[in-house]
């Protein structure tokens, strides 16, 4: 952490940098983390952004990234951080460079602020942008996957509430899917029927006649008492009620 610079030593960092009197691109960096650690945010965010063409050795470079992003976002700038951070994320990877230790958890930790402000704003294509981006680091989520299912259905609705029936199918199939996956998170038979209708609406007859299939697949059949299942009970915390009943 940054504030371990200026405890691991004795003095004030920040002065004895000033005073070095050196323009390379290490001492910059270290003028960044001593900046950021003494809580000067917009200082620390100039001496962190470089200008095209000037970087530090690779390993450093990712150091500066990670720092740079953390300042971005400390003096407001979070939709910033969050794009950098991405983009080296995705550099790291593509020529098989190790991250940054943290720099995963901080992706991560960034696009659920992103998502949960979103939420309270009812901006439901930005919340589904996140909570996907977010399941490629940490897939599986119950919590993720929850506000999946939701965002998708709200963005459903809205789209066959505009006539909008190939938008709409997107985001039904989105939650099909999470649904076949994770059966407990909600129930499945309101999705498959707001499919069919949409693939009525779009006239794909043969689609819509899968989906009534698959529909009635999932209705209980007449058994005795001794080969009765109950069925999978929807676990605590799943999709409200209130959202269960608005698929259908």
């Amino acid at each position: 952490e940054p504030q371990a610079i200026l405890t691991a030593w004795t003095g004030n960092w920040l002065e004895r940098l000033k005073t070095l009197g050196h323009t390379n691109s290490s001492a910059k960096l270290w003028e960044g983390l001593a900046c950021l650690a003494a809580g000067e945010k917009d200082k620390a965010l100039a001496a962190l952004t470089f200008p095209k063409g000037q970087s530090l050795r690779v390993g450093a470079e990712g150091v500066r990234v990670f720092y740079h992003g953390l300042a971005a976002a400390a003096v407001g700038n979070s939709e910033a951080a969050l794009a950098e951070w991405t983009e080296a994320a995705r550099a790291a990877t593509k020529v098989g460079t190790p991250l940054l230790p943290r720099l995963k958890e901080a992706i991560a930790h960034m696009h659920w602020q992103r998502l949960h402000s979103f939420q309270a704003a009812d901006q439901w294509a930005d919340v589904l942008r996140h909570a996907q981006a977010v399941q490629t680091l940490t897939p599986g989520e119950p919590s993720l996957l929850r506000a999946t299912l939701v965002a998708a259905n709200r963005l459903a609705t809205a789209a066959a509430a505009a006539g909008d029936w190939a938008t709409a199918v997107t985001h039904w199939q989105t939650m099909r899917g999470l649904l076949e996956q994770t059966p407990t998170l909600g129930p499945l038979p309101p999705v498959l029927r707001n499919l069919a209708i949409a693939h009525e609406a779009r006239e794909q007859w043969e689609a819509a006649a899968e989906l009534w299939a698959a529909l009635l697949g999932t209705m209980p059949r007449r058994a005795s008492k001794s080969k009765k299942k109950a069925a999978a009970p929807v676990e605590a915390g799943g999709i409200p009620l209130d959202e269960q009943r608005a698929w259908l």
